[in-house]
């Protein structure tokens, strides 16, 4: 899920606001709208490449402390069309009262695979957050517990990022340089087939199942315009202790490309 939890739910504990998420007079009191086009030269979930070359579109609206979001992975090579991916998702997330620098982030997302015979997973995550230390202004920390009901996966997943913005007088377009890492480590109590395999690519008997992940990022982030910001990033993810026979893993380093227009 790509949902901007880490900044979004952060920048309400701080009672700030995030690079390029302005608001404009025409949405109601307490709405907010991001919208995002994205390419990335990988899909990576959890450690795995899904397809190369993808287009990634979102959609996200917020009321108060409450999230609605759509995502989308459209694969663009003739190869990949197995794991064009809609994820919806649906949260809270909202400040701890009395602690300024803790948030918590409730939520669900649907993973929805068109071309696998629409098979579906349901996903339920609880997370915290932590932000808004004076010592360190731009680092925020989260850690998420995750279970999918379907597939009966359950993930504890850490993350650190630290971000830095030029935007002085001297400064022509406001920039944000941000660096990201996070671990994940997958727990699964009931061999199933994975819904991330496109169907007769491998035979599950015998898999290993638990396994665990990390990644890392550097991006960069202009605001050209005080609702719009373009990005790109260099991301390297991969994973460990698991089958390659299962799901073949290379150097996973690619990058991204964005645009995001915040209202």
């Amino acid at each position: 899920m790509k949902k901007k939890s880490l900044i979004l739910a952060l920048a309400a504990v701080a009672g700030g606001s995030t690079l390029g998420a302005q608001y404009t007079d025409w949405l109601p009191d307490n709405y907010s709208l991001t919208m995002q086009m994205e390419y990335q030269s990988r899909h990576v979930f959890r450690g795995f490449k899904q397809a190369d070359d993808t287009f990634s579109p979102s959609l996200e609206l917020g009321y108060g402390d409450a999230y609605f979001g759509w995502d989308a992975y459209f694969p663009t090579g003739r190869d990949d069309g197995a794991f064009q991916e809609h994820q919806l998702y649906a949260g809270f997330d909202f400040a701890i009262p009395g602690y300024r620098t803790m948030g918590v982030d409730l939520g669900t997302v649907v993973y929805d695979f068109p071309h696998q015979d629409g098979n579906r997973n349901h996903e339920f995550y609880a997370g915290l957050l932590f932000g808004n230390f004076d010592a360190v202004p731009g680092l925020q920390l989260s850690t998420y517990l995750r279970h999918d009901a379907d597939v009966k996966h359950t993930i504890f997943e850490p993350a650190v990022r630290y971000h830095h913005d030029f935007d002085g007088p001297a400064m022509v377009i406001p920039i944000r340089i941000q660096l990201d890492g996070y671990a994940g480590f997958l727990s699964d109590r009931k061999p199933v087939d994975n819904y991330r395999t496109a169907p007769g690519d491998v035979t599950r008997e015998g898999m290993k199942d638990s396994y665990n992940y990390y990644g890392a990022s550097a991006q960069i982030f202009f605001r050209i315009d005080p609702n719009a910001t373009l990005g790109a990033g260099i991301h390297y993810a991969d994973a460990i202790n698991q089958d390659e026979d299962f799901q073949p893993r290379d150097n996973n380093l690619f990058w991204k490309v964005s645009l995001t227009m915040g209202f």
